[in-house]
């Protein structure tokens, strides 16, 4: 599709990142609490399992909040119109 696939390709690759991103931060949190958890029933310290899981948390947050103007650029028409052939 050439040139038209090119552009739209070049638009959703932030995209891509930010969900493979969000992604990470999907799967680290439990393995943190379950982490956090088990140091603990092993008579440790699990606080910074506990920080950790908030930094994610704080990942997830930001990087939902920058989604939508990430998606605005790949969904104008400009750059589907040539999907619609």
């Amino acid at each position: 599709m050439g040139k038209p696939a090119t552009r739209l390709r070049k638009h959703l690759k932030p995209v891509q990142n930010l969900l493979g991103d969000h992604q990470d931060t999907v799967v680290a949190r439990p393995v943190l609490r379950e982490f956090g958890a088990q140091t603990h029933l092993d008579g440790g310290n699990g606080f910074t399992f506990g920080l950790l899981h908030g930094h994610e948390q704080a990942s997830a947050e930001r990087i939902e909040r920058r989604l939508p103007d990430r998606w605005k650029r790949p969904q104008r028409p400009k750059n589907i119109r040539w999907l619609n052939r």
